[in-house]
């Protein structure tokens, strides 16, 4: 299965727009890919959550996502992304983080985009002006074949 991981560390401070996280693949069109991605994200702040996202090429004919992160020490939760029609960024967003010092996030789908492109995962925070920053990841992915 290839994969990429980076630990350049990254800030978001905005809601306004998605940041890159150095973490992405290219898919060729039609066909079904699977992914698995994590990231390492701290907040400003225990009330500022990160929103995730999967960006990939315009309008994929499949595109699921799902998001887990942890509520509490002792609490998960999920967020899910189920879009057949995705135009781009479909983001998954979570209320609170964990703790200052750092929150796990995992990402996983399946994505089959109608022209190729890069899929990739992006980050930002929910609270606009309290920085979530991205401290690591990696991102996994297999192509399972041509799409019928």
């Amino acid at each position: 299965m290839p994969s990429i991981a980076n630990a350049t560390t990254v800030v978001d401070s905005t809601s306004a727009g998605l940041t890159d996280t150095g973490l992405g693949f290219v898919a060729k069109a039609g066909y079904l890919y699977h992914f698995r991605g994590t990231m390492v994200l701290q907040a400003a702040a225990t009330t500022t959550g990160p929103a995730v996202a999967i960006d990939t090429p315009a309008t994929p004919t499949v595109f699921v996502a799902k998001a887990s992160a942890p509520l509490t020490t002792t609490v998960g939760t999920d967020n899910e992304e189920l879009d057949a029609t995705n135009t781009d960024q479909d983001q998954m967003t979570f209320s609170t983080s964990l703790s200052t010092t750092g929150t796990l996030v995992e990402v996983e789908g399946y994505v089959t985009p109608s022209v190729a492109g890069e899929v990739k995962m992006q980050f930002n925070t929910e609270v606009n002006g309290s920085a979530v920053t991205y401290k690591g990841g990696r991102l996994d992915w297999r192509e399972i074949g041509l799409a019928s």
